[in-house]
């Protein structure tokens, strides 16, 4: 085509370039649209299966392969019908651990015997695991007692009271899964305000919930030594209507105690008062990015997160979780799938029982917790039946994931 176009621009003569630009244009058509659409249509439609076989075939192992499935040991389960007296004497620790509590519902529990005040609150679904306390596997039910700054008056809601006033949450709250009391509350492991409860107490662990999955946007916090305390710290007991003060201690944000960085901060804010406020200071930090999950995609882009971060109490610090992923699109041959909808694809000889998959959470490493031991969930299945691992339901995988992370952050 190119070549036309100089002859013609030499000769004068433009019908040979028209012709060529015609052509090309009714074969890329044909080629391009036409073509593959009459071949799908009229020759693999009809015998699909037997054409695409060996391509399916290649498309499946290969996705077993990228999500580590291709090495799963299927083992048959042959259940029996007879009961026998004692069967389940070796199973007596896991069914005393059976879950009583479920998570999704006892928020409001939670909420009623320990928020205590309305600037605090606990998330809607609450986080699950199982500890190792005094030498016994224990399933427990676990949340932060998070700010909520909605909870404040109408006449509260100021920007002192909600960026330096009102900044953290605070404590830790645990209750046994497997059992509650005589009236039929949590049996909590971990409660009240200070902290008390077999799982440490105020004096064990940093109580003050900086960071969060409901904190606030930003907060101003810190003072110079010997400053009076500007942040409402926590009540001072559960049937006293005073509160205590504090000031922040860490170095948990940038300092915006100069002009030139609290001028960057009101323009990235868009905050006349963080500017021109007294409630900043030479020493003050700003804490923004606050959600685990949040800050673990600043400092890890490359990282798939999972959408549900849990709280555990590691070193004497609140420590927030979060499950990451590496993933990548350049694996040979698989497909991306949504965790939710994705399906086992089965083969078996006529006649053949069908089998049953199910599900095994597991983890890839280790992580220190004192007094705390994740422990592995178990399924069973019914006879006929055979089970195999699989990954959390729920997550959402973008490409097929090659490894997996953990992120701890510090609350």
């Amino acid at each position: 085509m190119a070549v036309l176009f100089i002859v013609a621009a030499v000769i004068g003569r433009w019908r040979l370039p028209v012709i060529g630009t015609a052509m090309l244009i009714i074969t890329s058509i044909l080629a391009g649209g036409v073509y593959p659409w009459v071949i799908q249509q009229f020759q693999v439609r009809p015998s699909e299966q037997t054409l695409e076989n060996k391509y399916i075939d290649r498309n499946i192992a290969m996705t077993r392969s990228a999500y580590g499935l291709d090495k799963i040991k299927v083992s048959p389960y042959n259940a029996t019908t007879d009961a026998k007296t004692g069967a389940l004497a070796k199973d007596a620790q896991t069914a005393a651990n059976i879950r009583l509590l479920d998570p999704n519902l006892v928020s409001s529990a939670f909420s009623q015997l320990e928020q205590y005040r309305p600037y605090y609150q606990f998330p809607k679904a609450l986080n699950v695991d199982r500890y190792t306390v005094n030498g016994k596997t224990q399933d427990t039910v676990i949340a932060v007692r998070e700010l909520n700054q909605d909870g404040l008056n109408a006449s509260q809601q100021t920007w002192v009271n909600r960026h330096i006033v009102y900044t953290h949450g605070y404590g830790v709250v645990a209750a046994k899964g497997n059992t509650f009391t005589v009236d039929g509350k949590p049996d909590f492991l971990l409660s009240g305000i200070p902290s008390m409860g077999t799982l440490g107490s105020d004096a064990s662990y940093q109580p003050r919930i900086y960071f969060g999955e409901d904190s606030p946007d930003y907060s101003v916090v810190g003072a110079p030594d010997g400053a009076p305390h500007r942040e409402q710290d926590r009540p001072a007991g559960k049937d006293t209507s005073t509160e205590t003060q504090y000031t922040f201690t860490g170095n948990g944000g940038p300092n915006v105690g100069n002009w030139f960085n609290r001028l960057l901060y009101s323009i990235k804010f868009q905050s006349s008062d963080l500017l021109l406020s007294d409630g900043v200071n030479e020493k003050s930090q700003i804490l923004y990015d606050r959600t685990p999950r949040e800050r673990v995609q600043k400092v890890a882009p490359y990282l798939t997160v999972d959408g549900s971060a849990y709280p555990a109490v590691v070193d004497g610090r609140v420590k927030w979780i979060v499950d990451g992923y590496t993933t990548s699109q350049y694996f040979p041959t698989p497909s991306s799938s949504n965790w939710e909808t994705l399906r086992p694809i089965r083969r078996r000889p006529p006649g053949a029982r069908r089998p049953c998959r199910t599900a095994r959470s597991t983890t890839s490493g280790t992580r220190s917790r004192p007094l705390l031991t994740p422990m592995t969930a178990r399924s069973r299945c019914t006879p006929g039946m055979t089970r195999t691992p699989s990954s959390k339901r729920g997550r959402r995988f973008s490409r097929p994931p090659s490894s997996r992370t953990r992120r701890c952050r510090d609350s």
